[in-house]
């Protein structure tokens, strides 16, 4: 327990933080100055309002060398940077390379099959190319930052984006893209060769659904997966005297886990996820420990809670990368939490029924120790689960491989 407390009170605030040709054309020839590079990424942001698209992206001057002969266009010796001048000179280039390669379609329908043989994109244009010094990254290297203008005929209402840029040359390149379209929460999608180059935008009502879906399907296969938190009501479960003790205790960890799960997800809490996977052993051991002792204690609920608090931020873990890049996080947390509820009923409940069965075969012994399951499921089963624990402990600290 004194884990579960050192965890949940060190949980700190988080810090708040021309016209494009349909024609498909491969890069140029020339080959680059610079060597391929394996951490090649760019972002990219997708503004939509009315009929006017509006793309800015933002890449490694590296990577653009890769794909583009730009360095030494201004008349001097390729050096392996890139200057204002060559970008300027490789204007032309950069326009039209991109726009090739970075489609806007105004229909879900385009490039049905992978055939855009069809399909007429949104016609664009370059408005700006600038570069971005070394100071102005996060990542601490130079960047190029090219601004483009889409026009439509009409309102937009539907949206597909084709994104190959820099892949040709270096086939591990990853754009992450953000899309604003017209009054709906942004989202994001990540463009990777495992991912594909097509995303069909829907909107969020027509995504919400099956983002509930999606992430309920999640926590059922994260709680089967999850054989420490199963652990964990193992033990309260073979500790609990009546069926009315089962549903207190799932309940109070239902509760904690919850809350814990909402504040981390959302980041209102951040805790280092080393501390919690260490916690959550920890606990495992301890519940299983209190089932061993001559005089239990009578109720386990307040364990479930407090216990449960950090089993929510394991629960957050597993899914935090996900909802950084999802918009409707308050369904996809519903679905995910749902899940979770869905998995441990679908096996809490089966087993209590179990140990309620087996202890009636064990002629009267529940009466008399005054347990849904017999002293001796208890006691071995709890044997089982204070070695589990440790052993996961001794693994997460580093002292087992």
């Amino acid at each position: 327990m004194l884990w579960a407390v050192l965890v949940v009170l060190g949980a700190h605030r988080a810090p708040e933080p021309s016209t494009a040709q349909p024609a498909l054309t491969r890069a140029p020839s020339t080959a680059p100055a610079a060597p391929l590079h394996p951490d090649s990424r760019s972002s990219s942001r997708v503004v939509v309002r009315g009929a006017r698209a509006e793309l800015e992206l933002v890449a490694q001057t590296r990577t653009v060398l890769e794909s583009l002969p730009l360095d030494g266009a201004a008349g001097g010796e390729p050096d392996g940077v890139l200057d204002s001048r060559e970008l300027e000179q490789g204007r032309a280039n950069l326009e039209r390379y991109v726009l090739e390669r970075y489609q806007l379609f105004p229909s879900r329908d385009a490039g049905r099959d992978d055939d855009f043989a069809s399909a007429v994109p949104l016609s664009g244009r370059l408005v700006e190319a600038r570069l971005l010094e070394a100071a102005e990254s996060a990542q601490g290297e130079p960047r190029v930052r090219l601004s483009f203008e889409f026009e439509a005929p009409a309102k937009l209402e539907e949206l597909t984006l084709r994104v190959r840029v820099f892949r040709e040359q270096n086939p591990f390149h990853r754009d992450e893209a953000r899309l604003e379209f017209q009054e709906d929460l942004p989202a994001r999608h990540l463009f990777a060769g495992s991912e594909g180059e097509v995303w069909r935008y829907a909107t969020e009502r027509e995504r919400r659904p099956e983002v509930f879906l999606d992430y309920w399907l999640e926590g059922l296969r994260h709680i089967a997966g999850g054989y420490d938190h199963l652990a964990f009501l193992l033990a309260l479960v073979l500790a609990s005297r009546r069926w009315r003790s089962v549903v207190l205790v799932v309940t109070a960890f239902t509760l904690a886990h919850t809350l814990t799960l909402a504040l981390a997800s959302f980041d209102v809490l951040s805790v280092r996820s080393d501390l919690v996977e260490m916690a959550i052993a920890l606990s495992i051991a301890y519940v299983g420990a209190l089932n061993l002792l001559p005089r239990p204690p009578p109720s386990r609920w307040l364990e479930a809670f407090l216990f449960g608090l950090v089993h929510g931020l394991g629960f957050a873990g597993a899914i935090r990368d996900a909802l950084s890049f999802e918009p409707l996080r308050l369904s996809a947390l519903f679905g995910f939490n749902l899940g979770v509820e869905c998995g441990q009923l679908a096996i809490v409940l089966p087993l209590a029924l179990l140990f309620s069965l087996s202890a009636r075969w064990g002629r009267g012994k529940r009466q008399e120790q005054g347990l849904l399951a017999p002293p001796w499921l208890v006691r071995g089963g709890s044997v089982i689960i204070v070695c589990l624990g440790l052993y996961w402990f001794l693994e997460r600290i580093g002292l087992l491989a």
